[in-house]
């Protein structure tokens, strides 16, 4: 949890460079409208598609008149087609004023760029400068990283830690899931169906196995264990595995069970596989099942570089060697 929380100072510090205006027109991207289209491709995004954004000018001269100024430029942009636009103190009037346009369009890097500078050289006339724009992707990530900021900074619990998990869990998800839901796409159409099958149960498992799992188990513990102090060590000793254990089982154990038929091994072995590997997952123990798979995860890379270099297999954990032991008889 320490490296997650360290994680997310960093990626903090890197939203507010992100979000900073800078530059000339001369430069192609002044107002480093790259750097937002990536980090909402990355928080799963569809550029293809249009989207709600928020354009943002902030009026920080000439504190005499920046009311007056952002209240002119918002009924200049209401007559030039942006109706909603609206001026408003950000914070302390006497700081600075800000004017908010939403718009709705597709997320394509030369039409941004193009924007950032057309709004910049207009907002001049006002004493105001382009600051870029904000999403729904942005706004749940700033949520989430306030929401573990402040976890960071209290007093460890059990109920924050969870919520921090729940939240680190659903962050990631929305970070790659666009990633893993292309890349299974890729895999399938090149036949690969049980690498697209993994992804893709990989990620059910980040973005709606654990962070339920997570919550379920801070919304039903009785108040006074949710509430009492705990390091992180403690956490991941006695919640983590109350977290990631049922749910690695729940993928295994759907995986040869209702998805069997769907496996390619399954299509060349005989029809008693699938409940012979049912029967020998519905065996094992939700901690016998994410073991394996964390032995499973460590040994295959390692086996196929061995095979590559034209070196003998690396030897197998004893559990993971039981598990495909047995796989290989079931297939018989």
């Amino acid at each position: 949890m320490t490296r997650f929380f360290a994680t997310i100072v960093l990626a903090l510090s890197g939203v507010a460079n992100a979000l900073a205006a800078g530059g000339t027109y001369d430069d192609e991207d002044p107002f480093h409208e790259r750097e937002r289209i990536a980090r909402f491709k990355q928080l799963g995004g569809d550029p293809s598609q249009e989207v709600d954004i928020e354009i943002r000018i902030d009026f920080v001269d000439r504190p005499e008149t920046r009311e007056h100024y952002a209240t002119s430029f918002a009924a200049k942009l209401r007559r030039l087609g942006y109706p909603e636009a609206s001026a408003r103190a950000c914070g302390r009037a006497d700081r600075c004023w800000v004017v908010t346009a939403p718009k709705r369009m597709r997320i394509d890097e030369k039409k941004l760029i193009a924007l950032s500078k057309e709004l910049d050289q207009l907002a001049a006339d006002d004493y105001g400068r382009y600051k870029g724009w904000d999403c729904a992707q942005f706004r749940r990530e700033e949520e989430h990283m306030r929401s573990l900021s402040e976890a960071r900074n209290a007093v460890p619990t059990a109920g924050r830690l969870l919520l921090a998990f729940e939240q680190l869990a659903t962050l990631q998800c929305d970070r790659r899931r666009t990633d893993m839901e292309r890349d299974a796409e890729q895999a399938r159409a090149a036949g690969k169906l049980q690498e697209a099958y993994m992804m893709l149960s990989g990620l059910d498992l980040m973005c709606t196995c654990m962070p339920e799992r997570a919550r379920q188990l801070r919304t039903e513990m009785p108040k006074d264990e949710r509430d009492a102090s705990i390091t992180e060590d403690e956490f991941t000793q006695r919640y983590t595995p109350a977290i990631v254990h049922p749910c690695a089982a729940s993928m295994a154990r759907r995986m040869y069970g209702d998805d069997c038929a769907k496996l390619p091994m399954a299509s060349n072995a005989g029809d008693s596989y699938c409940p012979c590997m049912r029967g020998l997952v519905d065996s094992m123990s939700d901690a016998d099942v994410a073991q394996m798979g964390l032995d499973s995860a460590d040994w295959m890379p390692r086996a196929v570089a061995a095979k590559k270099a034209g070196q003998s297999e690396p030897e197998k954990p004893p559990m993971l060697k039981q598990f495909m032991e047995k796989e290989v008889a079931c297939r018989k």
